[in-house]
């Protein structure tokens, strides 16, 4: 016994033990026993208290090796269920099941229960074929194995927990570091399983109101029945709900292990929320334990594994929960990495885009600097392509033509052969960091550069409508800017072919060159040489630069206009300054008086001949109201007056007006002063000419031509008188004779008195037309009535001739102010001429009517033309082509109609017949008498 408590004593061998399990030194402490006490066999059990049985862990045969750990005892078997007494020995009357075998029945054999402390801590079996009271029995040596077998037990347990505390250990790391939540979930359910030595696990995560498996070791995925479980289904579902741990060490007597979730035999399980503290995520489950090297009193799970497993499960959730905050933080640190990245990006943009807005402001300001528009161009074209300016490869320059509708080629700034392209570019930028002041070098470069020359040659005499085009529409007439990319242009190439094959690059901006009211020009801007996209800065840039460019064209355009239009109004102010000096001039030394009034009366003018007719200086008179000065004026504002009723001019000619003791004869006409803008009658210009001289030499003329004409008329008058009164000397000669015959006497009586009216008529004649004077009694006249009046004397001539008569506008009511005896006078004897006139079955047509402010009467017959040379002479006295007659008839009408009533008496003839044209005024000035 000594040398086996010292192998107790041996820490090394108890650790040892602890490796390979409790058998090898319990077979060590059975071959003592057998040695000891003499007996044939000695088994040592190590009593399971949970299952109240009593399990092989120790043998001195090697007969049975193999079933240590497996060789178990019920209390019942060997009547311990009821009362034992430590270290009382117990002859077995009826074999051990599973000794039977081993066992020959010629031994007998004893159990003795060992305990520590009166704890029963198992127990060993004698097989001896003595008697009791011949066999050695050592109490000490019994109570050494019990203690053995509590150390070791404990031990075991022990081991146990530090297998289970480092996994822990490791997992706490594996919490700590992982933040990939599958990984988390898969790394912690492997170590879960390792620690708690378990078959199969899984991890079922909340989703809504169910659980849905995520991860599975252990157990082909095939074999899992159901992915998806509510909550409180099945031993999962129920540690879900209730949110506690539970474990099961039997599905024979926990029907909740068994519901069809795998298809699998379970012996036990335990599970375990996966909670944060706050919410459920999910459950953990292990099930059934696996078989190990090292002792276990018991195969299921226990109550120290289900805290432990809670224990997991409450870190677990804690690690997801920070694995979803470490991912919610990385996205968020990735966002605002991406947002720096953007701002940055931003920042770089929007300092481009400031830069490209200066150059766009000092383009502008170099383009509103110059008045001259083609200049301007230039400094526009050269701003976008300049290295030192927005940098583009070539831009293109097309002028709108509004009347044609077209675009026409104006200037293209860029490299014209490729190969020269690097060549160029240097020497641009060379030629522009020669100046500090980009404004400075685009004007004074602009005065030098020849753009007629270069890219422009090619495509100069080409128009471009832009009408029909529905891509050029857009430009010009909606003022919109289109980007042509690659794609667009192939999948859209009728419409672009036309820039397209001038430019020969598959990508262009066309921007609109927009003025306040309309598109003034296009912009084509292309990066042909170095390929580089057009973005939206891009495209914003350009709008902005056809926007300012169009407003700075259209202003140069209105400049240039306004110039023109200011050069032409000078030009005009000059000659206005001229025409009105020259009009002055006119008007001051006009023979006429010049007097224009407002519609207020108010003289506006009053011009130098006024001052000396009036005899009123013109600054006493401007200002004035006219009718205010004197009652001549008066008269004259009356007359005024009516011009703005009838809308026309008003003639009076010989006028008489008394101004103190001056007698004048005045030619006045009241003329409308018209607004043709405004369509009214401002005021009435008053012209009036001074005819007193005039008058009187036209009297002493009228007396001189009369004179001449008595002279004429003596002999016209002898020559008519001389017929007549040689007839009456004759007759009378004759008629003295024949007195005493009173027929023959009263026949040459009757043709004295013809021969007396003959001459009585002649005389009339001749004093009617020499009378300077004759009161005329002016009334309204209405021309169709006396006309009708006329023909009804003369209608038995006129039917005699068979005479067809057309008489039109002789019931119109064709009214004058007239001398109703006088004017009847005219009309008789135009009739009766045209009667004479007329052969037989001829035609005569009158006609009365109105023109203006004047009556006409016109009498046509289709009688022998009248001569050329008779025609010149037909109005003059005693002028007749007749074998009767004085030659009066007409120089008295003309007189009554040119002189008495200021109308006017025509003639015309031809082979188609005679016209004699009377006009009369409506209201005629009345002359002076």
């Amino acid at each position: 016994m000594k040398g086996m408590k010292a192998d107790m004593e041996s820490y090394k061998e108890v650790l040892h033990s602890l490796e390979t399990g409790p058998y090898e030194i319990m077979d060590t402490f059975a071959e003592h026993l057998k040695e000891s006490m003499g007996a044939e066999e000695v088994f040592i059990f190590l009593f399971e208290r949970h299952r109240k049985l009593l399990r092989l862990v120790g043998t001195s045969s090697n007969k049975f090796e193999e079933q240590k750990g497996r060789l178990k005892i019920a209390l019942s078997e060997i009547g311990w269920q009821d009362e034992y007494k430590c270290n009382e020995v117990t002859l077995l009357e009826h074999p051990i099941p599973m000794m039977e075998t081993f066992i020959d029945s010629i031994y007998s054999v004893y159990a003795i229960p060992v305990c520590v402390d009166g704890e029963l801590m198992g127990g060993v079996i004698l097989v001896t074929s003595k008697t009791l009271t011949e066999v050695s029995l050592d109490f000490e040596a019994f109570s050494e194995i019990a203690a053995g077998l509590k150390l070791i037990t404990d031990l075991s347990s022990m081991s146990e927990m530090k297998r289970k505390l480092e996994t822990l250990e490791l997992l706490s790391v594996v919490h700590a570091q992982v933040t990939e939540p599958h990984f988390l979930l898969d790394a912690t359910l492997k170590l879960s399983m390792d620690m708690l030595n378990a078959e199969v696990g899984a991890i079922w995560l909340l989703k809504g109101d169910e659980l849905k498996l995520e991860v599975i070791r252990g157990i082909e995925r095939e074999k899992v029945l159901k992915e998806v479980i509510p909550l409180g289904y099945g031993f999962v579902g129920l540690v879900a709900q209730k949110r506690d741990p539970m474990f099961s060490i039997s599905a024979s007597s926990d029907a909740r292990m068994v519901l069809d979730i795998f298809d699998m035999e379970i012996k036990s399980a335990v599970a375990a929320p996966i909670d944060d503290g706050e919410q459920l995520l999910g459950v953990i489950v292990l099930i059934n334990r696996k078989e190990q090297s090292s002792y276990r009193p018991y195969k299921h799970f226990d109550e120290f594994d289900m805290m432990l497993l809670s224990d997991i499960g409450m870190r677990l959730g804690v690690a997801l929960n920070r694995a979803e905050l470490y991912h919610r933080l990385e996205e968020e640190i990735q966002n605002l990495r991406e947002v720096k990245k953007q701002r940055e990006e931003l920042i770089r943009r929007l300092q481009k885009q400031l830069n490209r807005l200066r150059i766009l402001q000092k383009i502008s300001q170099a383009m509103r600097s110059s008045y001259d528009i083609n200049n301007a161009y230039k400094i526009l074209l050269l701003g976008i392509t300049s290295g030192r300016g927005l940098g583009y490869n070539r831009a293109l320059l097309l002028v709108r033509d509004r009347q044609q509708h077209v675009l026409r080629p104006k200037y293209w700034v860029g490299p014209s052969e490729d190969e020269k392209v690097t060549e160029e570019w240097q020497a641009a930028n060379e030629r522009a960091l020669r100046y500090s002041d980009f404004r400075q070098y685009l004007k004074e470069e602009a005065l030098i550069a020849n753009l007629d020359k270069g890219l422009i040659e090619s495509i100069k005499d080409k128009v471009i409508p832009y009408r029909g085009n529905q891509v050029l529409e857009r430009v010009v007439l909606r003022r919109k800017l289109i980007h042509v990319t690659p794609e667009l242009l192939e999948s859209k190439y009728e419409d672009y072919a036309i820039i397209a094959n001038m430019l020969k690059t598959k990508e262009f901006v066309i921007c609109p060159l927009s003025g306040r009211f309309d598109t003034v020009g296009v912009l084509v801007v292309d990066n042909k040489y170095t390929g580089e996209s057009f973005f939206e800065d891009d495209l914003e840039i350009l709008g902005l630069l056809g926007d300012s460019a169009g407003l700075t064209i259209e202003a140069i355009e209105g400049y240039e206009e306004l110039k023109a239009k200011t050069q032409t109004l000078e030009r005009q102010k000059d000659l206005v300054e001229y025409l009105r000096r020259f009009a002055e001039s006119i008007l001051q030394n006009l023979d006429a008086a010049i007097i224009v009034i407002d519609r207020e009366n108010r003289i506006k003018e009053w011009n130098r001949k006024a001052e000396i007719i009036f005899g009123r200086l013109r600054e006493r008179m401007v200002g004035k109201i006219l009718e205010e000065i004197s009652p001549e004026l008066a008269e004259l504002q009356e007359v005024a007056n009516k011009v703005y009723e009838v809308g026309e001019t008003i003639d009076f000619s010989e006028y008489y007006m008394r101004l103190g003791d001056k007698e004048l004869y005045l030619d006045i006409r009241f003329s409308p002063l018209r607004n043709p803008s405004l369509g009214i009658i401002e005021g009435v210009i008053i012209s009036v000419e001074d005819v007193t001289k005039r008058r009187e030499l036209e009297m002493e003329l009228k007396k001189q031509e009369r004179l001449a004409i008595l002279g004429e008329m003596a002999a016209r008058v002898a020559h008519e008188l001389k017929n007549p009164i040689a007839v009456i000397g004759g007759f009378l000669r004759r008629l003295e004779k024949k007195l005493d015959d009173p027929e023959t006497a009263r026949k040459y009586l009757s043709i004295l008195m013809d021969e007396a009216k003959r001459l009585e008529g002649i005389v009339g004649e001749i004093l009617e037309f020499s009378r300077e004077k004759r009161r005329l009694e002016f009334e309204p006249v209405d021309l169709g009535e006396i006309t009708r009046d006329v023909l009804e004397l003369y209608s038995d001539k006129i039917k005699h001739k068979g005479i067809r008569l057309k008489a039109v506008g002789l019931d119109h009511g064709v009214v004058v102010n007239a001398d109703r005896s006088r004017m009847k006078q005219v009309i008789i004897n135009l009739v009766q001429n045209a009667i004479e006139a007329c052969e037989v079955g001829g035609s005569i047509r009158i006609e009365v009517g109105l023109e203006s402010n004047s009556a006409f009467f016109k009498i046509w017959n289709d009688g022998e033309p009248i001569p050329k040379d008779v025609i010149d002479r037909i109005f003059l006295p005693f002028f007749t082509t007749k074998t009767y007659g004085t030659g009066l008839g007409l120089p008295i009408c003309k007189k009554i109609v040119e002189d008495e009533h200021g109308g006017r008496i025509m003639v015309e003839s031809g082979e188609d017949g005679t016209m004699f044209t009377v006009i009369i005024p409506v209201n005629p000035v009345r002359k002076g008498e």
